[in-house]
């Protein structure tokens, strides 16, 4: 809880959860996607060049009948007011 540096924020009742969701992906440029999300144009350009050939064959070695699976991890943070 030290590590969220809330003091002085006036906030109390301080709980933080972490929450896991299951996703899968259904092509390898969904991976691709999902990894260069908020990137440049330039940036997203380059690693589709350089990389796809390779997610492609992790992707197909890894991938179920339901796409990729993929874990997420979240922190919920909840607190009230003082």
């Amino acid at each position: 809880m030290s590590d969220l540096n809330l003091h002085g924020s006036g906030l109390t009742d301080i709980h933080v959860e972490l929450l896991e969701e299951i996703e899968y992906l259904a092509t390898p440029e969904d991976v691709l996607i999902k990894k260069c999300y908020g990137q440049n144009s330039k940036l997203k350009e380059i690693v589709w060049q350089e990389c796809l050939q390779d997610v492609e064959v992790i992707f197909n070695k890894h991938a179920t009948t339901q796409g990729l699976k993929i874990l997420n991890y979240y922190h919920l943070l909840t607190a009230k007011a003082s």
